[in-house]
């Protein structure tokens, strides 16, 4: 285990370098065996949203193992994702392939389809040159270091047993027009504001600055170098360009799309602490993970950076933006 124990990532996801660390046989055995580690604790129960019942029968079987897959915006993304597929067909999944999206897009896909298991091929939040694999079950909990990801790479030194004699079948799906659709809803009532904003996934970017604009906020997109090593160098340029723009806030999406962080109208932050209580001032239950992302218990996807948005864009501005004095 001890040669695969660097591809953890803060406990949730595994990363390692693309081509060094990475490659198509690494991610393959990785998901091979993650199929059997599931199949071995949980089976191969699976069930449709009641949306999707018309079509179920040509999305989702009910007699193999049924998996989400999707991959992010990185170029060795769409290549380690062909890894993924394969040897998702020679278990004998059912598999739905949803193709480039975000993390919080295939969060999403997962509360709608509720199949047994989601890979998502991302390098998260990690530098140029970085990749890996998130797995979630069909909950959406995340599989996570201690805990089945430790078990998967314990296994990984071992061949894993094919779980199926028959090749699975394959089937290609979007769903960002509904989560766009989905995404809308969330910034019903929200306040126009002049924002400064930075986003490291093109997809979030997109979707959010089209809303932002729809809604009459006043936007300054800013430029910042995601891959870059050294990000409290690029946060801290952030926080001065927030600072010098004459804005009401700041928000800095990180590449995961889930990841997002806050900073009032004289470019200082406003901590964790701090936003789960404007947060919590509508009785809504939130969570704050270690790796600093929020989570929404009455929300689907529960972990998404533009809900955090709109709902500091529903409070009242007063009560969290310090405004420059002019």
């Amino acid at each position: 285990m001890s040669q695969y124990l660097g591809f953890l990532d803060r406990g949730v996801g595994i990363r390692g370098l693309y081509l060094n660390e990475i490659t198509r046989p690494v991610i393959s055995k990785l998901v091979e065996h993650a199929v059997e580690l599931f199949a071995l604790n949980h089976g191969s129960e699976s069930s449709v949203d009641d949306e999707y019942a018309d079509s179920s029968t040509t999305l989702l079987s009910d007699s193999a193992l049924h998996v989400l897959v999707a991959y992010d915006w990185r170029p060795s993304s769409a290549d380690l994702a062909v890894g993924v597929v394969s040897v998702l067909k020679r278990s004998g999944c059912e598999i739905i392939d949803l193709g480039q999206t975000s993390r919080a897009c295939f969060d999403f896909a997962i509360s709608q389809f509720r199949a047994d298991l989601g890979i998502f091929v991302t390098g998260g939040n990690g530098v140029d040159g970085v990749n890996g694999l998130d797995i979630l079950d069909g909950d959406g909990r995340e599989w996570a270091h201690p805990g089945e990801l430790t078990t998967l790479l314990t296994r990984l030194n071992s061949p894993a047993s094919r779980s199926s004699r028959h090749a699975g079948n394959y089937q290609a799906f979007s769903l960002l027009d509904r989560y766009e659709q989905h995404v809308r809803q969330l910034f019903d009532d929200c306040k126009p504001l002049r924002i400064a904003l930075a986003c490291g996934d093109p997809l979030t970017m997109q979707i959010l600055g089209t809303i932002l604009f729809e809604i009459g906020c006043e936007i300054n997109f800013l430029e910042l170098n995601f891959s870059s090593s050294d990000f409290p160098l690029q946060a801290e340029m952030f926080r001065c360009e927030v600072r010098d723009a004459h804005v009401d806030v700041g928000f800095l999406i990180r590449p995961d799309s889930q990841t997002v962080h806050v900073l009032d109208g004289r470019g200082r932050a406003i901590g964790p602490a701090t936003l789960k209580r404007i947060l919590n001032r509508n009785g809504e239950v939130v969570t704050l993970g270690k790796d600093g992302r929020i989570w929404f218990a009455d929300s689907t996807p529960q972990c998404d950076a533009m809900n955090v948005v709109s709902r500091l864009l529903k409070t009242s501005p007063e009560s969290w933006v310090s405004h420059l004095k002019r």
